[in-house]
């Protein structure tokens, strides 16, 4: 994310966003092979692959950059980052295949979690309170809000780009 922030905005007139998918996917891709390398102590392919990782590192100052003046800020940005996918492919890489069943696991519970909380806990407003008249938005029981909702005029607004004064 600090990459997409530094380097993703548009600058120059057209998006940087393809470009840094790119580098990041490349960089993920040099890293399994790092990873691989070291694992069988293959050294002359640490050593290329890694002259090709500073490469791809060293690209990121061609893109042009949005300025931030921030009160603190990610120190030797894109290097930091660039290590950081670097260990930690090589930190994922070096786990046992338990560790990667019980993520699965773990995470397939989440997403049961997150779906069936989302479908017993979520309803369609009917078509009257849709039409701007004004309903009491609740939860278990309790009434937080009064809202009226005019659905059209806010549609268009947003859909324009407009902005109320």
């Amino acid at each position: 994310s600090i990459l997409v922030k530094h380097y993703g905005q548009e600058i120059s007139g057209r998006s940087n966003i393809p470009g840094l998918v790119a580098r990041m996917a490349v960089q993920s891709l040099l890293s399994i092979g790092l990873c691989l390398c070291v694992m069988d102590e293959k050294w002359m392919g640490v050593l290329a692959l890694s002259a090709i990782f500073l490469v791809v590192t060293a690209s990121y100052y061609v893109i042009p950059r949005k300025k931030f003046d921030l009160k603190f800020a990610v120190p030797m940005v894109p290097i930091v980052p660039s290590l950081c996918i670097l260990f930690n492919v090589y930190l994922i890489s070096s786990l046992g295949v338990w560790a990667y069943v019980r993520f699965f696991i773990w995470n397939f519970v989440g997403l049961c979690v997150y779906f069936f909380y989302g479908v017993m806990h979520t309803r369609e407003p009917t078509s009257e309170e849709l039409s701007g008249q004004t309903y009491r938005k609740t939860r278990g029981g309790i009434a937080l809000m009064d809202i009226k909702r005019d659905s059209l005029r806010e549609d268009t607004v947003l859909l324009s780009g407009e902005r109320s004064a």
